[in-house]
């Protein structure tokens, strides 16, 4: 075998990984089609082919057919399965923001949501310009009533892009609410106030 065959096999192995990689896209990009269009059990079977394409080729990024294969399951109600893709997906990338990000997504899906909050500022933590888990979480803790939470994810986005102005107007907006219910509640005293007066110069007449 001369050189030149040498160089024509070698051209032939990597224009079959292109092609293998091209596949696991091909599968990964339907699959997050059906995902987004809630039919999980057709994602389902398109991440599986993702993970299989992406197997064969080394440097695909498997994690994410797993974590989006697992959100599929969790639209299904199968927590159970959809863990050991989690667990496989940190095996794979242990410090990757997204997956602990998407990790909290499925935690509070099933209304953990300590859990969910926590996997949510670990998220941050790991990467501060990924806003995506502290912006869910702020809502989370909106939806409990916990606004001093609320407002504690919105200062930290803040701190770490002070740019950043969908914090900037959540913040805003809560505090224009605030001084609402506290201007509604002085005029609601003052109402009342006036209503015993009147109430009591009744009585005396």
């Amino acid at each position: 075998m001369g050189l030149l065959d040498f160089l024509k096999g070698g051209k032939k192995v990597e224009k079959a990984k292109q092609e293998t990689s091209k596949h696991f896209q091909a599968f990964l990009k339907q699959g997050r089609i059906e995902l987004e269009s809630k039919s999980f059990e057709k994602a389902v079977e398109y991440f599986d082919k993702a993970i299989v394409e992406g197997e064969k080729t080394p440097g695909s990024p498997v994690e994410k057919a797993c974590v989006y294969k697992a959100r599929a399951l969790d639209g299904l109600g199968k927590y159970n399965e959809a863990e050991k893709l989690y667990d496989k997906a940190f095996e794979l990338k242990p410090d990757d923001p997204w997956i602990w990000h998407m990790r909290g997504l499925s935690y509070m899906d099933q209304g953990l949501n300590e859990k969910a909050m926590s996997y949510y500022d670990h998220a941050f933590e790991l990467n501060p310009k990924f806003e995506d888990p502290l912006l869910v979480k702020a809502q989370l803790c909106g939806k409990l009533g916990r606004e001093d939470k609320q407002i504690e994810c919105y200062q930290a986005i803040l701190q770490a892009n002070p740019n950043n102005t969908e914090a900037k107007q959540k913040i805003q907006k809560m505090l224009e609410d605030t001084k609402m219910h506290k201007n509604r509640q002085w005029l609601g005293g003052i109402t009342k106030g006036i209503k015993l007066r009147e109430g009591k110069l009744e009585e005396e007449k």
